[in-house]
């Protein structure tokens, strides 16, 4: 009876817990009871969390290397940037920053923002990134978008 009693009640293998990464946003981060390794929820599932990306070691991508990254981009109809983006550097990136620029239909900007994604895509792979803009596009607007930065790590970093 202890045993069933207590197998019912322990509690899981994880112990779970929260990462801030800036501007007030919040990670899930899950640890393993019993080695200690560390995941993050980003959007895509479970990543783990190497000592390089949990430390402030983070550099931004040269130039060359930054060029190697594109993707196709759209907006949701609930407000969310989506971008299917490719990492075709040597890189393994952690966060990356784009401007969206929106215009009406008569070509006014309206707005011209940067908005800063908290993505794990490892080199020469694929991954859908997510960020919440705040806003849909209104009838007859248009939109465009361009990376300005990228934030990661080398393939062979210690």
């Amino acid at each position: 009876m202890v045993l069933v009693l207590g197998f019912l009640v322990w509690p899981t293998i994880y112990r779970y817990d929260h990462m801030e990464l800036g501007e007030g946003r919040s990670f899930p981060v899950r640890i393993n009871r019993f080695n200690g390794s560390a995941e993050i929820l980003i959007a895509g599932g479970w990543k783990p969390i190497t000592k390089s990306e949990s430390s402030s070691s983070a550099q931004g991508l040269p130039t060359f290397e930054l060029t190697k990254i594109n993707g196709r981009a759209s907006i949701d109809s609930l407000g969310w940037f989506v971008c299917e983006t490719y990492n075709g550097s040597h890189w393994t990136i952690d966060h990356f920053t784009v401007e969206i620029t929106v215009r009406e239909k008569n070509g006014e900007e309206i707005l011209s923002r940067q908005y800063q994604t908290t993505c794990y895509i490892e080199p020469l792979t694929n991954h859908e990134c997510r960020e919440e803009l705040g806003f849909g596009l209104g009838k007859g607007q248009t939109w465009s978008w361009r990376l300005v930065s990228a934030t990661g790590h080398p393939e062979n970093a210690p």
